[in-house]
This record gives C-alpha cells, sequence and structure tokens, in this order.
C-alpha cells in the first residue's frame, strides 16, 4: 500500500525552480533514502510533504488525504524531524514533548514511550538548552514518534551522534520498519543509508535523476586490473580481440563488473604472455558512495 504519493509536484521560490515536476510514492513498510549534494533539493522536497511549504504545482497525498483538502487528516499519520530540532530551551525535555502532545492531541502516555525507545528518559527533566546536540536530535525523535507516526520522515538524523547514538537510531529505525511503518531519511551518512534502506532516491538540482533498489547492490561486485604505464598503449586493442565480457578503461586500469573471478585470473594470465606487466589485481563490491559519485560527481570524488 502506498502511504504517500507526490504527483508532478514543484516549487518556486521567485523565478528559481527548487523542486521541478516530482513524482513519487513511499510504500508500507520500505526505508528510502533521500540522497543527494547540498543545494540538491532534498530538504525543500521533505518540506514540501510536511506542508512547511506550498506547493505551486501538482499535489501530494497521504493515506487518501490531500494535503491541500485536508491537511488535518493528511498529517496527523507523518512524524518529523526537518533540518536541526528546535525546542524552547527553558523547556525541559519533558515540557516539550507535552506541549507537541497537546497540539497534536496525543494521549501523553506516549511520552514514556518514545523517551524509553530514543534513551532519554534520564534527562527528561533537564533544561533544553543543557542539552548536547546529540541529546537534542534524540529530543527530535522522540517528538517525531509521539503520534505513532505511518510516516517517518527525517532530515540529516545522524547529526551530531556519536557511534552508539547512530547504532541506537539505527535500531529504532528498523523496529518501525519492523511495524511495518515507512521511513524518509535524507542524510550524507552514504554507509548508514546503505545499512537500513531498501531503496534510494538520488536528487539533483530539484529533479529525481535516478532511483535504485538496494538489492541491485548485491551483483555489482567488479574486478580490477592495473597495467604497468609503459605496457598499456596495446592493451585495449589485445582485450578488444580476446575478452567475451565488457570492460572500462580508466586511466591505467581496466575494470569489469560481474564478472567471474576465474574469467579475469585467465586474462590476467593470457595478457603477461602477451608481455603486458600487471601490477596489481583486486575484487571489489560497488558501495553506496560509489553509485553517488558516478551518477551525482560524474564519476569524480
Amino acid at each position: 500500500m502506498e502511504v504517500l504519493t507526490c504527483n508532478n509536484i514543484t516549487k518556486k521560490v521567485g523565478k528559481k525552480i527548487i523542486i521541478d515536476d516530482i513524482s513519487l510514492s513511499l510504500k508500507t513498510g520500505e526505508v528510502i533514502g533521500l540522497i543527494g549534494p547540498n543545494g540538491a533539493g532534498k530538504t525543500s522536497l521533505m518540506k514540501l510533504l510536511v506542508g512547511l511549504y506550498y506547493i505551486d504545482e501538482g499535489c501530494i497525498s497521504s493515506l487518501d488525504n490531500d494535503q491541500k483538502l485536508d491537511f488535518p487528516n493528511y498529517i496527523k499519520n507523518i512524524g518529523a524531524i526537518i533540518e536541526n530540532p528546535m525546542f524552547y530551551p527553558k523547556l525541559t525535555g519533558k515540557q516539550c514533548l507535552n506541549y507537541y502532545s497537546i497540539i497534536r492531541d496525543i494521549n501523553n502516555n506516549r511520552i514514556k514511550e518514545v523517551s524509553d525507545l530514543t534513551g532519554i528518559n534520564s534527562i527528561l527533566n533537564q533544561q533544553v538548552k543543557t542539552y548536547s546536540l546529540g541529546n537534542k536530535q534524540r529530543l527530535g525523535i522522540a517528538q517525531a514518534l509521539l503520534v505513532d507516526p505511518q510516516l517517518l520522515i527525517l532530515d540529516e538524523p545522524f547529526n551530531g551522534l556519536d557511534p552508539d547514538g547512530i547504532l541506537e537510531l539505527r535500531n529504532i529505525i528498523l523496529k518501525q520498519k519492523e511495524k511495518n511503518k515507512t521511513i524518509l531519511i535524507s542524510s550524507h551518512t552514504l554507509p548508514e543509508l546503505e545499512q537500513i534502506c531498501d531503496r534510494f532516491i538520488f536528487l539533483k538540482t530539484g529533479k529525481i535523476i535516478e532511483e535504485l533498489e538496494n538489492k541491485d547492490f548485491e551483483n555489482t561486485n567488479f574486478s580490477i586490473i592495473d597495467i604497468d604505464p609503459k605496457d598499456f598503449t596495446n592493451v585495449e586493442k589485445l582485450l578488444e580481440s580476446q575478452c567475451t565480457y565488457p570492460f572500462e578503461i580508466d586511466d591505467t586500469r581496466i575494470i569489469f563488473k560481474g564478472v567471474e573471478q576465474e574469467y579475469i585470473l585467465d586474462l590476467i594470465f593470457w595478457l603477461k604472455n602477451k608481455n603486458v606487466n600487471v601490477i596489481n589485481f583486486e575484487n571489489k563490491k560497488e558501495t553506496l558512495q560509489d553509485y553517488y559519485e558516478k551518477i551525482i560527481l560524474g564519476g569524480k570524488k
């Protein structure tokens, strides 16, 4: 079932288009990573999804509730932290959560549940101005979970968290997934997204340029053969006459994707017999970082 759908949404600031004709759907029980460089439109898109920005064109709906026509029912199933969580600094964490439970008409029994889940019980009675960045982030996640949302939207949730905090947040997200909740996460922490996300949406200059499922990485092993530069001149012609698999040339490297190692080893032996000096050989698995660099940065690190 689709928890949220966007149809051809566009947002302009002055004459500048910051979200450009985006359509997407988020399904029940999946974790989706929203990925892109700074300025790609990730936060702007999330602000549109929670109603902090008004869409200029298109429509957004959640569980059959149209955002423009019925915002109260649209937003009641959505919890979010957008950019840095903001709270009244002189209130305690508990008072902040009480405040949010009142304005969103939530039973305050949920405060204990989300405090236990996010590990902030020991600091609940302290003023927020005394909180570290990581603890403010935990309080923000607790606030987002108050409504027991069907869709959880998290903008850079790993900011300020130490390794233990990152592990705790990962477990929180996976527990929500086990409850068949949907989580949309924007983050530059790509190795973490690779561990927890089912699919990825790549954004650049306000447009979706690629969507990819995590399982697509399962068969992306590649082999790299490094050739001595002085022997490299005729290597491409030799390979074209011998290879039955496609390959890429990167400087003095030959790259094969998804090819069995036995074939690669036979090829290296054949190259040596052709007096080609093979300096190094390695097998690697393509990572989300590799893929990001390829489609967003054009292969440049």
